[in-house]
């Protein structure tokens, strides 16, 4: 039961790292297309949903090739931290929550602009 609860923490601090990210990049991407756009919402909030959609997918893309090389990525240099923070799921699995949570983002705001 210990381990059931420990793994829900996990994924619930990696969804909560996840939309951390989101809202980074959303501003941060946000800026820079409202000064190279001059204030035009629809294409800022377009440039928004396009970088989400472009890290998201980059770090999806980053996640598999940690899979599918296993043997050739060296071990974390504070497993011992890492093991504070997260018990039961590692590396590869939170950096796919985490990038799934970022394309879920950019999928609301490409809801959100078919609704304005």
């Amino acid at each position: 039961m210990d381990k059931i609860i420990d793994l829900m923490k996990d994924i619930i601090k990696s969804l909560t790292a996840g939309v951390i990210a989101s809202i980074i990049l959303m501003v941060i991407s946000g800026l820079f297309s409202v000064l190279v756009n001059e204030r035009n919402l629809a294409v800022t909030l377009d440039s928004v949903k396009n970088t989400l959609f472009i890290i998201g997918g980059l770090g999806l893309f980053v996640c598999a090739g940690f899979i599918a090389k296993r043997d050739a990525r060296r071990p974390l240099e504070n497993k011992k931290g890492w093991k504070e923070q997260f018990k039961v799921i590692h590396f590869i699995n939170v950096l796919g929550i985490i990038d799934i949570t970022i394309l879920f983002a950019g999928i609301i705001l490409d809801k959100v602009i078919f609704y304005l």
